[in-house]
């Protein structure tokens, strides 16, 4: 037997699609913004802990260099500028059709890591894709705060 879903739950779970909020692993929750103050477009698929390591997966392109590869800053501690933050570089080179076939980019730029660190306990982890072309700002493209 089904289950209707209240009004108030189908405006929310449509607020999710629309914005692109999810919950992953370890219950942290996943802030994705929408990249629109540079020339990036992006998507963190995926940040969760495994190993005591810290996982991310997404895609990254930037509008003004669709040849070249994006840099991925991962903040793990921190926000960038917090000293207290360690910082992981990962370029968004790999293989993501998906990704070509939505925005004729070009097939390489996917982003899939797991980050050691040597931070435990609780820790604010911020995903940043670096501009490359006209403009200066790079976006943040999720975050969450994971149990390490």
């Amino acid at each position: 037997m089904k289950k209707a879903v209240s009004k108030s739950m189908a405006w929310f779970l449509s607020m999710v699609m629309l914005f692109g909020v999810f919950l992953v692993s370890n219950a942290a929750e996943l802030k994705v913004r929408a990249a629109n103050d540079s020339n990036i477009l992006a998507h963190l698929d995926a940040i969760y802990v495994e190993d005591n390591a810290v996982f991310v997966k997404g895609w990254a392109f930037d509008n003004d260099a669709v040849s070249q590869s994006v840099d991925i800053h991962v903040y793990i501690g921190g926000k960038a500028g917090n000293s207290n933050a360690e910082l992981h570089v990962i370029k968004a080179d790999k293989l993501r059709r998906d990704v070509n076939d939505a925005h004729n980019c070009g097939n390489y730029h996917g982003f899939m890591e797991a980050i050691s660190t040597s931070k435990r306990g609780n820790q604010a982890v911020y995903v940043y894709a670096i501009n490359l072309g006209a403009g200066s700002a790079n976006p943040i493209i999720g975050s969450a705060t994971l149990t390490i």
